[in-house]
């Protein structure tokens, strides 16, 4: 084969089409799309993922009047027990760990997820559950998810951003990833 005469697939401007789901861009269209389909009994999930700019999205979230605020920072352990609990899939290599096969409910106190979940059971107004894996504790009557490219999580690591819900924020960024 001749490097010569190679030519890229790479799409490095790729498009989705969504079907039978709708996309709305910028806080004032996802505000607007939201408040016309809430009512004083709704259970609103916004699942994120990591990385996504919490504080930017939490301006989102007290545009709105909810009585019940859930933050899944509360329930998942903290970054240090996090961190233990991986230590076998953290190396010294700064490129090359070892994967993870577990699932976010691993890091996640579950007397507090049931606790979250009989709060929002019980709770009759309008109910906010927020963060990464809030689908875990409902799926609300609607249910949003925050998503990003990792190209921009990449971006985020160069800029000081910390792994989730850790403080390493000067770590280098080959070991955040």
């Amino acid at each position: 084969m001749s490097y010569l005469n190679f030519k890229s697939e790479y799409d490095r401007f790729p498009k989705t089409t969504i079907k039978n789901h709708k996309a709305f861009r910028g806080y004032d269209e996802i505000y607007h799309e939201l408040n016309s389909k809430m009512n004083n009994r709704c259970v609103v999930v916004f699942d994120y993922y990591p990385g996504v700019d919490e504080e930017e999205v939490y301006e989102l979230i007290k545009r709105f009047n909810f009585s019940l605020e859930i933050n899944m920072h509360d329930i998942f352990k903290d970054g240090k027990t996090m961190t233990e609990q991986m230590k076998y899939n953290l190396t010294d290599d700064r490129v090359f760990g070892k994967m993870y096969y577990g699932n976010p409910v691993d890091f996640i106190d579950e007397e507090k997820l049931e606790e979250a979940k009989n709060k929002v059971e019980e709770h009759h107004g309008s109910t906010i559950i927020y963060g990464v894996g809030a689908g875990l504790v409902s799926h609300g009557d609607l249910y949003i998810y925050f998503d990003m490219a990792r190209w921009e999580i990449q971006l985020r690591y160069r800029k000081s951003m910390p792994n989730y819900n850790c403080d390493n924020y000067d770590e280098d960024i080959l070991k955040k990833i």
